[in-house]
């Protein structure tokens, strides 16, 4: 649902979906997204369910993100930075 919005109009719409009170069926591949908005998320393959659970500790878990091919978001990637005197 975000795939041609800026990143303002992406929070913004991040920012409402967040704020509504009822559930939401979302189908999307950005793990990015998903990550920001759910608190439960299923991942299917080949149509059977392999995964259900929270969002982080799924996409956290290196053995199912390989198995099913998936790639990690980069937000759950920890990054160095070098310190440079």
């Amino acid at each position: 649902p975000t795939a041609s919005l800026d990143i303002r109009s992406r929070r913004r719409l991040i920012t409402f979906m967040k704020g509504l009170p009822q559930t939401m069926v979302i189908a999307s591949h950005d793990l990015e997204f998903l990550l920001e908005v759910c608190d439960r998320t299923l991942v299917m393959y080949q149509g059977k369910l392999v995964a259900d659970g929270n969002p982080r500790e799924i996409m956290s878990d290196d053995a199912l993100m390989a198995t099913y091919e998936l790639e990690k978001p980069h937000s759950l990637i920890p990054h160095v930075i070098p310190h440079h005197d």
